[in-house]
């Protein structure tokens, strides 16, 4: 058994290693094909039906470039442990507001309402970078995935046992119980189609997961189908600053 183990272990590893040069060689000749796929599309003497051709191409080619780029994020915090001298006290009101008023401005028709209950005194130490891209990910995920008329609320408190929690709270389509344990795997999608046409690359919740343990934390996702999803992260009362 102790044998089974340590190969399985070892190859994981070489897949992680795998993904990351891979993503990392990747990086460089994708960047030269969209450069030279925008110097095609400022031709005014392109025809109209390669124009057509070439957007489609250019739109693939920044698709191609996020998920590389989450891949690479991903490489690096599966790969290197937090340095707590690099960490700093954030101001998660201000940052919650700052996404919650750039999201607004990318809300069109109203199609969402957005809601904030958000304690201005309570702060944590840790990695702004980081902290900004989960808080960032799981609210824009909660517009991107739910239904027009859907009401998002967003809350920053501290719980008696002096954990702060950030909950994304929505009353959308939510999710059946069959999908939940596997959203945090690279790739998963409960609608590929539609995750697909809206931009996203597979791989937000699973950044967002390795981010929330890097700081000593924990995603909990509750959701039933036509009442909504909740999702919850929590840091431990060590990284709390009042």
């Amino acid at each position: 058994m102790a044998q089974d183990i340590t190969e399985r272990e070892n190859i994981l590893r070489m897949r992680k290693n795998f993904i990351a040069n891979a993503s990392h060689e990747l990086r460089t000749p994708l960047t030269v094909i969209a450069g030279y796929l925008e110097m095609i599309q400022a031709d005014e003497q392109l025809p109209e039906s390669l124009g057509i051709a070439v957007d489609a191409a250019i739109s693939q080619s920044i698709r191609m470039q996020r998920i590389i780029e989450d891949l690479l994020t991903l490489s690096r915090l599966e790969n290197s442990a937090l340095d707590d001298q690099s960490c700093s006290v954030i101001d998660i009101a201000s940052m919650l507001q700052g996404i919650i008023n750039n999201e607004k401005t990318l809300i069109i028709d109203n199609s969402h309402t957005l809601n904030a209950t958000i304690d201005h005194d309570l702060k944590i130490k840790g990695m702004q970078t980081e902290i900004n891209s989960a808080c960032n990910n799981l609210i824009h995920n909660a517009i991107r995935h739910t239904q027009q008329g859907t009401e998002i609320n967003v809350i920053w408190h501290m719980q008696p046992s002096g954990t702060a929690c950030l909950v994304i709270k929505d009353n959308g389509q939510g999710i059946s119980d069959e999908h939940i344990k596997h959203l945090t795997e690279r790739f998963y999608r409960v609608d590929k189609g539609r995750s697909r046409d809206k931009g996203g690359t597979g791989l937000g919740l699973a950044i967002v997961q390795h981010i929330v343990l890097r700081h000593g934390g924990k995603l909990d996702i509750q959701s039933s189908l036509d009442k909504g999803s909740t999702f919850t992260i929590c840091f431990p009362s060590k990284r709390v600053i009042i």
